[in-house]
C-alpha cells in the first residue's frame, strides 16, 4: 500500500506546510498522523483544487 506524508501532500500539489495543515482540516483528515493512504491524498487533492477556484 501507498502513504504520503505530510511534505509529499506538499510537494505534489505545490503549496506550503501551513497550507497542507488547513486543507487535512478541512478534509476532517488527522494532522497529527504522518502518513496519509491513497484515497486520503485524492480527497487532499480535491479540496486543494476546490480552494485554487476560489
Amino acid at each position: 500500500m501507498t502513504y504520503y506524508t505530510k511534505k509529499d501532500l506538499a510537494q505534489k500539489f505545490k503549496i506550503a506546510d501551513t497550507t497542507v495543515y488547513r486543507t487535512l482540516k478541512a478534509c476532517d483528515l488527522s494532522t497529527a498522523r504522518r502518513k496519509y493512504t491513497v484515497e486520503e491524498m485524492t480527497i487532499f487533492g480535491m479540496m486543494v483544487e476546490r480552494r485554487r477556484k476560489e
